[in-house]
C-alpha cells in the first residue's frame, strides 16, 4: 500500500514540476522545416520565427507567429492567436507540453483539430 502511495506521489510531483516556462525556448516542428522560439513578455508569451527551410518563409525570419498566448495551467497555453504565413490566415490555437521538450500545438475550437507536434532544440 505504502509503495502505491509513494507511485501517486512521485507521479503527482512529476507533471506539476513542468512550468509554463518550458515553454520558452527554441522549438523545432517533426519534419525539421521550421525552428520557432518562444519567449515570454510580461505574463503572455509569443513565438516567432528563427529558421526555416521552406522557401516562402525564409525571408520572414523573425516574424512574429504566435501571439499572446496565455498560461492556464503549468502545461497548457489558450487564448492567443497564431500568423499562417503561407495560407495567409489567423487563427486560435493551443499549446500543450507533452513532456518538457515535447510539446503539441492544435487550433482551438475544431471539432477535429489538426495538431503540430514539435521537439525543444
Amino acid at each position: 500500500m505504502k509503495y502505491i502511495i509513494l507511485f501517486f506521489l512521485f507521479i503527482n510531483t512529476a507533471v506539476h514540476s513542468q512550468k509554463s516556462d518550458d515553454f520558452i525556448g527554441y522549438w523545432i516542428n517533426r519534419d525539421k522545416s521550421i525552428t520557432i522560439e518562444i519567449y515570454k513578455n510580461e505574463e503572455s508569451y509569443y513565438g516567432k520565427i528563427s529558421n526555416s527551410t521552406i522557401q516562402k518563409i525564409q525571408n520572414k525570419k523573425n516574424k512574429i507567429l504566435i501571439y499572446q498566448m496565455s498560461a492556464r495551467s503549468n502545461r497548457k497555453l489558450y487564448g492567443g492567436m497564431f500568423s499562417d504565413i503561407i495560407k495567409n490566415d489567423q487563427y486560435e490555437i493551443k499549446m500543450k507540453l507533452i513532456n518538457p521538450t515535447h510539446m503539441v500545438i492544435s487550433r482551438a475550437n475544431r471539432l477535429f483539430p489538426k495538431k503540430h507536434y514539435w521537439n525543444k532544440i
